[in-house]
């Protein structure tokens, strides 16, 4: 999220990130139906990850407790086209069904589907993605470029569905012009895709969301101008950040942004920069392409 925020960030991190986790595998499998429902027996050649006790956070930590207030099984393949993710995401409180539609103090246009809107308030996932796998100095960032993008996956709005409807939405640097007009492109090609359902917690707390979503090679993973990782290539590592993000009732998430959790695969919020470090580049960790399916 703010990544890129215009006036909040400077990019200069002074101490290096907590060891990486281990790398996503993403191995050669079947197609999933891409209908938001995480079937497990089209998951079942997919390489599973999520514990989240061990993802880093942005803001409050995620406490276990029961029913849990927030927890994630992912799963991640591909079928020598496209990327696949999946994601079952566990949460007590579901953001505008199970609370009002409220807004946070740092945008009252947050859920605005406009460049000045935040695509990541709300109950969210984001993808991060730098395809070239260069990590380069301490203050390289997301571009908004084939190969090096963010983009987010959010339970209540979506470009394509609008407000009310979970799905794909354009990540940061959302300032960036090239990057806004990149991701629409995505967007409205279909070379990226999400699907999204929904079970509001009523008063069980225990809600639950799932999203899966599509990444076509071309032109999402660009390993230099005009070439994208096929199947006769050897196993390539990405690098690629995740984030969970939760927001819940009015007045439990912090005071500027509203969420309650943001949780990352990979990095430390106390880098030294004075905004997200998640989304620098040396913070990410790793995805690796196999050609071949899952032993």
């Amino acid at each position: 999220m703010r990544h890129f925020a215009t006036s909040l960030l400077l990019w200069k991190c002074t101490s290096m990130s907590v060891p990486p986790p281990s790398p996503l595998i993403a191995y050669l499998g079947s197609t999933p139906i891409l209908d938001g429902n995480v079937d497990p027996l089209e998951w079942r050649d997919s390489s599973e990850f999520g514990d989240i006790a061990k993802f880093d956070p942005q803001f409050s930590p995620v406490v276990p407790s029961s029913p849990p207030d927030l927890n994630v099984t992912a799963y991640v393949k591909h079928d020598g086209s496209t990327l696949f993710f999946a994601f079952i995401i566990s949460d007590d409180y579901i953001y505008a069904l199970d609370t009002d539609s409220w807004l946070p103090k740092g945008n009252p246009s947050a859920n605005n589907l406009t460049q000045e809107g935040w695509p990541w308030f709300g109950d969210e996932l984001e993808i991060l993605m730098n395809s070239k796998g260069t990590f380069g100095s301490h203050e390289d960032g997301i571009t908004g470029e084939p190969g090096l993008w963010q983009m987010v996956v959010n339970s209540h709005k979506s470009r394509l569905g609008g407000i009310g409807v979970g799905g794909l939405l354009e990540g940061e640097p959302r300032s960036s012009q090239t990057a806004w007009t990149n991701y629409q492109s995505w967007i409205y090609s279909r070379a990226m895709r999400a699907a999204v359902t929904v079970s509001p917690a009523g008063t069980s707390g225990k809600g639950m969301w799932t999203a899966e979503v599509a990444i076509d090679f071309d032109p999402m993973l660009q390993l230099a101008p005009g070439i994208f990782w096929n199947t006769s290539w050897p196993a390539t590592s990405m690098g690629i950040n995740i984030a969970i993000g939760d927001t819940d009732l009015i007045g439990n998430g912090d005071p500027t942004f509203g969420l309650r959790h943001e949780m990352w695969l990979s990095g430390n919020a106390t880098c030294g920069a004075p905004g997200n470090c998640h989304c620098l580049l040396y913070q990410f960790g790793e995805l690796l392409l196999q050609p071949t399916a899952k032993p």
